[in-house]
């Protein structure tokens, strides 16, 4: 996908149409849900990872398993960053004194870990895999 904010919500549509295609009907909550995943991800790539550099492009991979599990592979050509926001370091949106002091622009990455059922970083912090159970 280029790097370009006005192309995210028809690329979201479009990653939607296809697991509705994939799986028939999903549920309107767990497709709201996977909306503002893909919103934050994509968003971050593009404007902390690329940093709206018109010249990079954001790779976006998609695939349900035979289990019923969507994966999206989200990768921009930024330099990465220092992922510490893994499951053992970072609140959980139940505990609201955690949830204040985090910094504004973690709070992406821990709405998208709480709305998620895994995820993971590559080494460099540039590439974000993400798991969601459809049923």
């Amino acid at each position: 996908m280029p790097c370009n904010i006005c192309r995210m919500s028809g690329t979201i549509n479009s990653i939607i149409e296809y697991l509705q295609c994939s799986c028939g009907c999903i549920n309107e909550d767990i497709l709201f849900e996977i909306k503002v995943i893909l919103n934050e991800l994509i968003s971050n790539a593009i404007k902390h990872g690329n940093r709206q550099d018109c010249s990079k492009n954001v790779k976006i991979s998609v695939g349900v398993s035979r289990d019923c599990f969507a994966y999206f592979i989200i990768e921009d050509e930024g330099q990465g960053y220092e992922c510490n926001c893994n499951t053992t370091m970072c609140p959980d949106l139940d505990d609201i004194d955690n949830y204040c002091d985090i910094k504004e622009t973690g709070r992406g990455i821990l709405i998208v870990r709480n709305l998620s059922d895994r995820i993971t970083f590559n080494q460099k912090g540039n590439k974000v895999v993400v798991l969601k159970k459809l049923s």
